[in-house]
């Protein structure tokens, strides 16, 4: 992250393997540093039916939602271009919904408002979409000034949308390798998750291409490259830890302890998993 380069970086793993939690441990290491816009993806959106406007209208939107909150002075004329794109968005959109409309320079509430209802509303999100795309171009342009209004203050913007790697493979293809070029186009840090059965599809390398780099965040690991009867210290007492600090150590015997570990395969959540229903099967 020391460059300044608008580097657009691919982070994967195995569910359960922590990501969502080491996403938020480096936000909190980079928070004094970046403008850092980190959601959930789902807050905004349909699991079920996510396409690549929709990235970029959360993008936005939760951006100028952040510079808000923020104090930041955005000028005149970007707050004025955002409001004639956003206003012309709403105002097909309240049409359709026979809703009036009104829109200020608080833009950010009514967009939120539109995101609201495409998550809920099957008719709303092919209207919003239907609006957006032949004006995605101007999307684009209005998300890089708002970058460059906001990296005025000495902050580079970084941005992380989280939970991507829920999303159907296909659909998740349809928006990593058809719409790469418009992912990849603002001017920002950004970081997507993705769903790791893409790694193994044919078009992955073609998708890579199209990114900066991809990461894999790895299981906890347990064993040595050697086979199972050669354990990985380091890792099998970072799980134990995760046991104390959830119930007593003495629950388990020292044997039970490491074949819990062995059982789990180094996955955190399965982990979790098994200790829960032990404990809750002790009286």
């Amino acid at each position: 992250m020391e460059t300044r380069e608008p580097i657009k970086l691919l982070f994967t793993g195995h569910r359960g393997s922590g990501k969502t939690t080491t996403l938020n441990r480096l936000v909190s290491n980079l928070d004094d540093r970046f403008f850092i816009v980190h959601y959930n993806v789902f807050d905004l959106l349909d699991q079920n039916d996510v396409n690549y406007t929709d990235v970029l209208f959360s993008m936005l939107t939760r951006m100028l939602e952040k510079a808000e909150m923020k104090e930041i002075d955005l000028g005149k004329t970007l707050l004025k271009r955002v409001n004639n794109w956003g206003s012309s968005i709403i105002e097909s959109i309240t049409r359709e919904k026979g809703v009036e409309s009104g829109v200020d320079l608080k833009i950010h509430l009514y967009l939120l408002e539109i995101m609201g209802r495409m998550k809920s509303e099957t008719t709303t999100r092919v209207e919003t979409r239907k609006e957006i795309e032949p004006r995605v171009s101007e999307l684009v342009s209005i998300i890089n000034d708002t970058i460059s209004e906001i990296e005025k203050t000495g902050e580079q913007v970084l941005i992380i949308i989280d939970n991507l790697e829920k999303i159907d493979p296909a659909k998740a293809l349809h928006l990593f390798y058809d719409h790469a070029t418009q992912l990849t186009q603002p001017l920002c840090k950004i970081i997507y998750t993705f769903p790791i059965s893409l790694k193994s599809s044919n078009d992955f390398m073609q998708i890579k291409i199209n990114f900066s780099d991809v990461f894999i965040h790895p299981n906890i690991k347990i064993h040595e490259r050697e086979g199972p009867e050669h354990t990985y210290p380091k890792g099998r007492e970072f799980m134990k830890e995760i046991v104390s600090k959830r119930v007593s150590p003495d629950m388990f015997e020292p044997d039970a302890l490491e074949y819990i570990i062995d059982m789990s395969g180094g996955v955190v959540r399965e982990f979790i998993r098994i200790i829960r229903e032990i404990r809750q099967s002790v009286p």
